[in-house]
């Protein structure tokens, strides 16, 4: 009998009803004050940081939402101030020109160079603004040295449809899906609909 009142004791001192009837109590318990008081204290201060941070980053957003109009303001009153960023037609794909190992495509047709600075020409002249090509260039070109070609003749370029400013031209290049470097013939450009993948 022993065995068992001891067994029934140890479960009643961990079952988590007796714990929470031993903090519900009335009876100070000067070994816990101490540990509750270390916890209110630690929750008020991350609250107060917590609450500081919010505010600052708020403040801070205001800030950068009023500077950016002032900076706007400023830029249409000097047309000739250098921008550090580029327009909103970076990411435009009709823009960008792949040299590929056997082809140099623009708008997903394959053309020559002559061509390309053509029509990109006109589109300068349409828009009445500058445009800023980027290069795709694909690991096969790269390997072949297609760039070396065509980087005198694309940096030109990119100067002349830039001005009158252009930009620092850091994200002038970047890679072209390998895909493009089996390329050959018009026909190539047409997905085969038994070579697609469901």
């Amino acid at each position: 009998m022993n065995i068992l009142v001891v067994a029934e004791q140890v479960i009643n001192r961990l079952s988590w009803l007796v714990r929470i009837q031993g903090l519900a109590s009335r009876e100070p318990r000067i070994g816990r004050a101490p540990v509750q008081a270390f916890v209110i204290l630690g929750t008020l201060l991350f609250g107060i940081a917590g609450g500081g941070l919010w505010c600052a980053a708020s403040a801070a957003d205001e800030a950068g939402q009023s500077k950016g109009q002032g900076q706007k303001q400023s830029a249409t009153a000097d047309p000739n101030a250098r921008r550090t960023t580029r327009p909103a037609e970076e990411n435009d794909p009709s823009l960008d020109v792949v040299i590929a190992t056997h082809v140099l495509l623009w708008r997903d047709e394959i053309m020559t160079w002559e061509q390309i600075t053509a029509r990109l020409r006109a589109l300068r002249e349409q828009k009445g603004k500058p445009v800023y090509p980027r290069y795709r260039l694909t690991r096969g070109a790269l390997k072949a040295g297609r760039w070396a070609e065509y980087e005198a003749q694309g940096l030109a370029l990119y100067k002349e449809l830039s001005a009158p400013a252009p930009l620092p031209p850091r994200r002038l290049l970047c890679l072209a899906p390998d895909r493009y470097d089996l390329v050959r013939t018009a026909a190539d450009l047409t997905p085969v609909p038994e070579q697609m993948r469901s």
